[in-house]
């Protein structure tokens, strides 16, 4: 422990706790929060009500706000917590969203169970900070194992910790995790390869079970994460075939680690491979993955040097490039900004191409870059993995911006040691000392100039166009954050080098003022790129909610719960923050048939005609009839819209937003006394479309079944009473006049079983699209239905076995280091 903690070490930490602290500095001391709530009082229902000074500082961060705050608070905890307090019951389905779908992977997140204690906005705050300081003790244990020098390594540790990558998806805290975890694992790796311990085993082990289990839910980062270190790996034992026997201990214990930790992520990746399956998602070909979520142009090369090169997405004026489907470019070009001294030193590299891993690092870095553009370089990754076929390649960008970092560590490493050794003498290293000036100034010359290039009026005109004037009226406005930032801190940097160069004292000087220089400058474009907000923001109530609450808890009371669909210009899971059941809503992996019924509701159409369906799923069109049988009571819609002339769609709320009740509503749960099999998708969904809503109450239409009911008499409608309806668990109570079935208008998946009275447990039928069919026969009757995935309850235990095995290792390997520094002690 002491040697750990001597003094350097102790030092490089308090420079990390203090750099993250004021980053972090609006939202401890100040109330803020690095959330954009801000974009919330550009949608309605909130942009009525607020006034209009309220102006989103970056429209473009609003997946945190739509996915990641619901998913980690709403959509998980809270209803968690309402389940246990309600019905004493641990759900594994969620049923406020898409008609339900299966969330018991967010069981893999353990700090999940913290928001009991603690609000969600300050553990977002806490789980920042502590991100931020292990990202930057991580990656200045690991370059320091490879044998840079003590202050490179600190160099090493800020950059990282304040990279682009991080800092640009900062609200996505599962990218923080994965990024601490990154430089500890390879710390631990090289760590293990030296001295065979159990505690550096166990530390190896924890990092890649947090790596899976905390960021699970961004999967594309960790399957970028496990490639580069196998390669890593791979390219270590190459390099040390001779010493393979030696090292073969350490070889099979890293890969042992993986398959463990894997353990205690399976709850994640269980649900994962269904969601593959079942995936509303599409899958992209090589070319089309490039073609409809964006790639790295090389133009945009130049917002290395400039992040506001292509125009600021957080200012709004700039017109970013992007392809005509999306309406940005992922941040792409910001997220490879890793600062003006790593750019700067990070040409150094090619001083010393024989320390450690530089050469691997270099090569990487290129092919990544290449990846990100569209080369085929990406096209073997897709084909063997096809979870890649899903999303952006621009996410690979997250190991450039690691492998740039890194090719800067080594340059600046390089280039102060030969510093030093020129300083000690000049006239014998006279030759490598007017390389290395002229080396210095040429590419300190080279970016100045590039600089002066990109903001020339020729440099305008050329990203610009025809709306050069109006840009460059802004860039009058914001010349130092995007034009003097760059330049001045390029100057610096070089004179701070070149003072490096020509005077010995002034070394670890001039490294200090270089480092504070990267923290600033990285401080500046974080602060730049991410909104902050007051937490009194988050999702307020408005008189719209207040009105919809007050229903639900009238329906409520008779077991009845509605849904509601929302219109054009809302946020897509507003709702969930209020637990009010809503068919729309932003996610990426509902089922695919919850994608073709939205669509079939929307357009009015045959889903094949449009083979994506948008992830971000409002409705602009309303189709009562299908409305009707997916529940959906209220109907929310702008203010500014006519309102619509529909007795079937009364009014019922005319406020911050317009509010209709949808009259023809079905309940949730209904009987049909017929039951018609489609024989395909094509046929099933063209009855729907075409069919009047009374013949669809009187018949139900879904998959080939063994038998079929003919006759066409008309019934009363059946009252179906429920005494239970909780997430996975219902029980209801009929009388059927006849033999027919009970819909239930949940999303369908194959882990639902019914059982009627005290009969065996059977799987339910899916009908119409998306529902549950459940047959019945004459008579009085108890249903009783249950969410049961076998497989995702079995790696649920694994996984509280592996963590407690963890935290009792853990526990046992802290108790075993006291006893042994007490003995240490009295024997001293």
């Amino acid at each position: 422990m002491k040697k750990f903690l001597k003094a350097p070490n102790t030092i490089a930490y308090t420079i990390f706790f203090v750099v993250a602290i004021f980053f972090l500095a609006p939202a401890i001391f100040y109330g803020q929060l690095f959330y954009g709530f801000d974009i919330l009082y550009s949608t309605a229902p909130w942009s009525e009500l607020i006034s209009k000074e309220i102006i989103a500082a970056n429209r473009l961060v609003s997946d945190p706000i739509d996915g990641l705050y619901p998913g980690h608070y709403y959509l998980n905890y809270l209803y968690i917590q309402q389940q246990l307090t309600e019905y004493n019951h641990l759900p594994h389905w969620y049923d406020n969203s898409f008609g339900g779908f299966p969330f018991g992977y967010c069981y893999s997140y353990p700090l999940m169970f913290l928001l009991k204690y603690i609000s969600i906005t300050t553990l977002h705050t806490a789980n920042i900070f502590t991100c931020m300081v292990i990202c930057a003790i991580g990656m200045y244990h690991y370059v320091k194992v490879l044998k840079v020098q003590h202050h490179v390594a600190v160099f090493a540790g800020v950059a990282w910790m304040l990279s682009g990558y991080n800092l640009v998806w900062l609200e996505f805290e599962i990218v923080l995790f994965t990024a601490a975890s990154l430089p500890l694992i390879l710390y631990s790796y090289h760590r293990g390869k030296q001295q065979q311990k159990f505690s550096l085993s166990l530390l190896l082990l924890i990092f890649f079970a947090v790596g899976l289990s905390f960021a699970g839910s961004y999967g594309h980062l960790l399957l970028y994460q496990y490639l580069f270190i196998f390669i890593y790996i791979l390219t270590d034992i190459i390099k040390d075939y001779k010493k393979f026997k030696d090292y073969l201990k350490s070889y099979i214990f890293t890969g042992s680690y993986f398959l463990i930790s894997s353990i205690s992520a399976l709850p994640f990746i269980v649900s994962h491979l269904k969601i593959l399956e079942y995936a509303q998602r599409q899958q992209y070909n090589f070319k089309d993955l490039f073609k409809f979520t964006g790639q790295l142009y090389p133009s945009w090369l130049i917002s290395l040097l400039t992040p506001d090169a292509y125009g600021s997405p957080a200012l709004g004026a700039f017109q970013i490039p992007a392809l005509p489907t999306q309406d940005y470019n992922n941040y792409c070009e910001l997220t490879i900004y890793g600062g003006i001294a790593v750019l700067f030193f990070a040409i150094f590299v090619i001083l010393h191409l024989k320390k450690n891993k530089a050469i691997f690092f270099i090569v990487t870095l290129i092919a990544t870059l290449l990846m990100a553009g569209g080369s085929g370089l990406y096209y073997p990754l897709t084909e063997l993995i096809s979870a890649l076929k899903f999303s952006a390649p621009l996410r690979i960008l997250y190991i450039s911006s690691f492998c740039l970092t890194m090719c800067a560590v080594f340059g600046l490493d390089s280039f102060s040691r030969i510093a030093k050794i020129v300083n000690r003498n000049k006239n014998k290293y006279n030759k490598q000392y007017k390389n290395l000036m002229l080396f210095t100034l040429i590419w300190g010359g080279l970016l100045i100039l590039t600089i002066f290039l990109i903001k020339s009026d020729y440099g305008y005109k050329f990203r610009f166009g025809d709306n050069f004037q109006q840009q460059q009226n802004f860039l009058e406005k914001h010349k130092y954050l995007i034009y003097y930032k760059s330049l001045i801190l390029l100057v610096l940097t070089l004179i701070l080098s070149l003072i490096i160069i020509n005077q010995r004292r002034f070394v670890n000087t001039a490294l200090c003022v270089i480092i504070a220089l990267l923290g600033y400058d990285l401080y500046v474009f974080g602060r730049t790129f991410n909104p902050l907000s007051f937490k009194n923001m988050t999702y307020e109530k408005t008189p719209a909610i207040e009105f919809l609450l007050k229903q639900q808890k009238i329906d409520k009371n008779h077991n009845n719960p509605f849904r509601v669909a929302t219109f054009t210009n809302h946020l897509p899971n507003y709702l969930a923050a209020f637990n009010i059941q809503s068919l729309t809503g932003y996610s990426s992996f509902y089922s695919r048939s919850i994608g073709d019924y939205l669509f079939l509701m929307d357009n009015n159409q045959l889903p094949f005609a449009k083979q994506n369906h948008p992830r971000w799923q409002m409705l602009n069109s309303i189709n009562l009839k299908l409305c009707a049988l997916a529940n959906i009571k209220y109907v929310v819609r702008p203010k500014e819209e006519q309102k619509i002339n529909n007795e079937s769609l009364p009014l019922v709320f005319d406020g911050e937003v317009k509010i209709y009740q949808n009259k023809l509503s079905l309940e949730r749960a209904f009987f049909v006394p017929n039951i018609i099999a489609a024989q395909n998708k094509t046929q099933l969904y063209n009855v729907l479309l075409n069919a009047p809503l009374e013949v669809l109450k009187q018949n139900v239409f879904g998959v080939i079944i063994n038998r079929q009911v003919n006759s066409q008499q008309n019934i009363a409608p059946v009252e179906i009473s429920f005494e239970q309806l909780n997430s996975d668990n219902i029980s209801l109570e009929l009388n059927a006049p006849c033999a027919g079935g009970v819909i239930i208008s949940n999303t369908f998946d194959v882990n639902w079983q019914y059982k009627i009275n005290n009969s065996q447990w059977q799987s339910v039928k899916k009908v119409n699209g998306f529902m549950q069919l459940i047959e019945v026969k004459k008579g009085k009757q108890k249903i009783y239905l249950r969410y049961f995935d076998k497989n995702l309850t079995i790696a649920m235990i694994i996984n509280k076995i592996a963590w407690i095995s963890f935290l009792i290792m853990l526990l046992l390997l802290t108790l075993l280091k006291v006893i042994t520094l007490n003995k240490e002690r009295k024997n001293d």
